[in-house]
């Protein structure tokens, strides 16, 4: 709550929000023609990042508060996410010093502690896109378990809610599926190659 000032995106994405906390989910119709109405509005992000304007309005809907602080708290949640995640994943894939180590360089990224305080997409893609590698990850070491569908069911959820917060994930997750499509096809297996 320590920032200054808020840039036109963080408010953008906080008006959105802070309408659809005030009047539900069926104002996203609106807000779409009231984007689509002006074109000094054009200047500003469009509300296609609906996952983004979903997620903003939670924290506005439970505490009532429609700024871009409030919003702000997503990104942070987000970001401590992610670090766990990191952490789980450096456990789980490798050793506990991975773990450690991945976690602390994560904790201390000016980038990420950045993205952490302000009301932007980016910390919750951040969020998604770590969760497509892990499922990936996942899938591929347990090519042969009989919960496989489970893990592609999960992996295919997150990519696409990643491309719904913010579109540009949509490379992570195609670098991601492609490399699940290659590991797949390497081993003959042609189901798994075509999910």
């Amino acid at each position: 709550f320590d920032v200054g000032s808020r840039s036109p995106d963080e408010r953008q994405y906080s008006a959105y929000a802070g309408r659809v906390a005030a009047e539900g989910i069926g104002a996203l119709p609106a807000v779409f023609a009231d984007y689509q109405r002006s074109a000094t509005n054009w200047l500003y992000p469009a509300p296609t990042r609906v996952a983004t304007v979903l997620i903003f309005a939670l924290p506005m809907s439970i505490t009532g508060e429609r700024t871009p602080d409030s919003a702000a708290l997503v990104s942070l949640g987000a970001s401590i996410l992610s670090l766990g995640l990191v952490a789980w994943m450096g456990a789980r894939f490798f050793n506990i010093w991975t773990s450690v180590l991945a976690a602390w360089f994560m904790a201390c990224s000016f980038g990420e502690l950045g993205m952490a305080r302000r009301a932007w997409s980016d910390a919750p893609a951040g969020f998604f896109g770590l969760l497509v590698v892990y499922l990936a990850c996942e899938i591929a070491a347990r090519a042969e378990s009989p919960r496989a569908r489970i893990w592609f069911a999960a992996f295919l959820t997150a990519g696409f809610a990643a491309m719904l917060v913010k579109d540009a994930t949509v490379v992570g997750y195609g670098v991601c599926g492609l490399l699940l499509a290659l590991y797949a096809l390497w081993d003959r297996k042609w189901r798994e190659c075509g999910l």
